[in-house]
């Protein structure tokens, strides 16, 4: 496979104390990738792929992400690797409790801008930054939010901020109404 693009964002702090997804080059991520090799697997760097092939070529995006966010990337990766593989052997698995005709749009449609997606991580740093100008815990909110956990988020900011159980859903009203203003979508 031939790369005509590849971009490398880690994750840098910035002048304010802040952490924001920067570009760099190829030699300062080998840098980072070195430098943990030989730390615990708490104490890494963890990265993720993503790959847009237009016809021969492909780009691709190398980003630093969470452990957690690692592990289920590279389950999904090998689950893939492992189902090509068998898509190779010359029989194929039918349910016999499905319908048999094709059904075009029950394919999911896996088209994927490279574009978008950095425009998305872009415009999602600015998010984070904006939410810490405006209060401490509402990055914490977000994050929770992002990872699924937002039915969790109660009892979670409310443990980790010392703060009572409704101090914390008055936050999470304000938080979503900062965040309807700020990307004026509904949330």
């Amino acid at each position: 496979m031939r790369y005509t693009k590849t971009v490398y964002l880690i994750n840098k702090e910035q002048d304010d104390g802040s952490m924001r997804l920067t570009p760099v080059s190829g030699e300062e991520w080998y840098a980072v990738k070195r430098n943990g090799a030989n730390l615990a697997p708490e104490q890494r760097r963890y990265f993720i792929e993503l790959s847009v092939e237009e016809t021969d070529l492909t780009d691709r995006v190398i980003l630093e992400t969470s452990r957690e966010e690692y592990l289920k990337w590279h389950r999904e990766r090998m689950a893939s690797a492992r189902n090509l593989a068998c898509g190779k052997k010359t029989f194929r698995f039918v349910s016999l409790d499905a319908d048999t005709e094709f059904n075009a749009s029950a394919v999911p449609d896996y088209n994927f801008n490279m574009s978008d997606e950095i425009d998305f991580l872009t415009d999602l740093s600015r998010v984070r930054d904006r939410l810490a100008v405006w209060k401490p815990w509402a990055v914490d909110m977000l994050d929770l939010y992002i990872s699924g956990r937002k039915d969790e988020c109660v009892s979670v900011l409310s443990a980790k901020y010392g703060v009572s159980e409704r101090t914390i859903r008055n936050y999470r009203s304000a938080f979503k109404d900062y965040i309807r203003e700020l990307l004026r979508v509904d949330v």
